[in-house]
Formats: C-alpha cells, structure tokens, sequence
C-alpha cells in the first residue's frame, strides 16, 4: 500500500527540521527502512524486565540516555506488530 514510500517522502520534508529516529517493531521491518528496533533504540533490551529496571538501564547509558532526551520526533513504524 506505499507506507514506506509515504514514510520516506515524510522524512524527506522534516529531515533538516526536527532530530528524529526512525524505529520499528521487529529487525526485519527496522533494516527495510534503515532504522532500529523500537527496542534497541529505547536501550530495553527485550523489554521483559521491570519498569524500574529499565529506566535504571536508560540513565546509566550516557548514549542511550541522550538518544532519549535529544530525539524531538519518534517515528514507529508497524507498530500494529508489537
């Protein structure tokens, strides 16, 4: 249906606009459009452990930490495969 190619065109527009990441839900997905796992972004890992533990992970991790607080925009895409 063109959700990629509607997703790049997107990008084409705010990528000199906004510091965003571009993610997905599974590895597949997340190659197919040259992004990351919504999980390895966040620095969850597999996101089984708690919320406390995760959170502890996140601020220990200067570079995921700061992936955190200078990303403006986030962009999940299939996320209906979570």
């Amino acid at each position: 249906v063109g959700k990629t190619h509607l997703l790049m065109e997107i990008l084409n527009i705010i990528k000199n606009e906004k510091k965003y990441e571009l993610t997905s839900s599974t590895g597949l997905s997340a190659f197919n459009i040259g992004g990351k796992t919504l999980h390895n972004w966040a620095g969850i890992g597999l996101g089984e452990l708690s919320e406390e533990i995760c959170i502890k992970n996140i601020t220990r991790n200067k570079q995921v930490k700061e992936r955190w607080i200078k990303t403006e925009l986030l962009i999940i895409d299939e996320i209906s495969m979570i």
